[in-house]
């Protein structure tokens, strides 16, 4: 999808909207989104076999991974490196911890995996996002 990416919170809504069984020419007005943007996530829940009522209880963690950044080249690769993050958030706050050491962790279970660059920086785009959604949702 060419264009901005959509905010967090906006899926949510969008989520939250077609629950209450709003069309997606309403939804963009409501919310100030193209109708086309919100048909493509629409068709993309669908071609995932997502309900809207699933979808909703998902965290945010869970729903970043559905959708990785559209830079993203190696859609496969991210996949396998976002349950990781996951697991990582938690361990990267205990004391002694760095990235270094969960990279390492994270290459000995995935032979092909990311270089430490992009392990860094896949993780600090991941917390600003996070981080950011988290913030801005108050």
């Amino acid at each position: 999808m060419a264009g901005n990416r959509t905010e967090l919170m906006d899926i949510k809504q969008i989520i939250a909207l077609k629950l209450k069984g709003v069309s997606n020419r309403k939804i963009g007005v409501q919310l100030s989104i193209s109708r086309n943007t919100i048909n493509h996530y629409t068709k993309f829940f669908e071609e995932q076999n997502l309900s809207y009522q699933e979808i909703s209880t998902y965290s945010e963690l869970q729903l970043l991974a559905l959708f990785p950044c559209e830079s993203e080249v190696d859609t496969t690769r991210y996949q396998e490196l976002f349950p990781y993050f996951v697991i990582f958030n938690d361990e990267i706050k205990k004391p002694g911890c760095t990235l270094n050491t969960l990279w390492k962790e994270y290459l000995e279970k995935q032979s092909n995996g990311y270089r430490l660059s992009q392990f860094k920086a896949h993780f600090n785009n991941l917390l600003e996002l996070v981080f950011s959604f988290s913030y801005n949702s108050d």
